[in-house]
């Protein structure tokens, strides 16, 4: 914790690479690592980062999160609903980079399966072959980014910005697609429409039924 608050960047990143190897030292400290880790990425990725591109100690922590064993993520179950019987898991312990700014950041191949990305900054990243599966990136901004192969199963895309993205071999079934701004040079998925006007993706009469 000492070596990510020092103020110097090489020594910053020794400090996230000794967290991810307590995380996979030990399961029970994996939680906290990961709470310690998106809480620096979402306060310092908006501390004066250029447009083009996420600062080295940040892309080191984005680069640890979406390798982590998602197995020892936190899971809770639900406390008990009024009638005493017991409610649905919920997994407490969700990735959080909500309104994280990370412009072109390398996240190849990265586990972000049910994370927090609401209003997230991914401008021209690299997110190929990443698994969104369930994410919610409402309101994300994935201007230019490269989703090649990506997987979006059931994500909540919902007001997000994919201009100019690369969609190319990306799963995206049973995502939630409402108001997704969609690249020009890609075909719309079957269930929705382009709205000409604004140029937002809206439900089909058949989905909306």
């Amino acid at each position: 914790m000492e070596l990510l608050g020092s103020g110097k960047l090489d020594v910053c990143i020794g400090g996230i690479y000794a967290l991810e190897r307590i995380a996979l030292d030990s399961a029970k400290d994996h939680p906290t690592v990961m709470e310690v880790l998106t809480a620096f990425v979402r306060v310092h990725s908006q501390e004066g980062v250029a447009e083009s591109r996420t600062r080295p100690d940040i892309q080191a922590a984005v680069t640890v999160i979406g390798r982590r064993d998602s197995k020892n993520d936190l899971w809770w179950p639900a406390s008990r609903d009024g009638l005493g019987r017991p409610g649905h898991i919920e997994d407490t312990g969700r990735i959080n980079l909500s309104r994280a700014v990370l412009p072109g950041a390398i996240l190849v191949d990265a586990n972000l399966h049910r994370a927090y990305l609401m209003g997230v900054k991914l401008t021209n990243a690299d997110l190929s072959l990443a698994s969104f599966v369930f994410a919610d990136l409402t309101d994300a901004d994935l201007t230019g980014a490269d989703l090649s192969r990506a997987n979006l199963f059931g994500a909540n895309l919902t007001g997000a910005n994919l201009s100019r993205a690369n969609l190319t071999g990306a799963v995206l079934t049973n995502a939630h697609l409402t108001d997704v701004r969609w690249p020009s040079d890609f075909r719309v998925p079957e269930g929705w429409q382009l709205d000409t006007g604004t140029g937002l993706l809206k439900a089909d009469a058949a989905r909306s039924s």
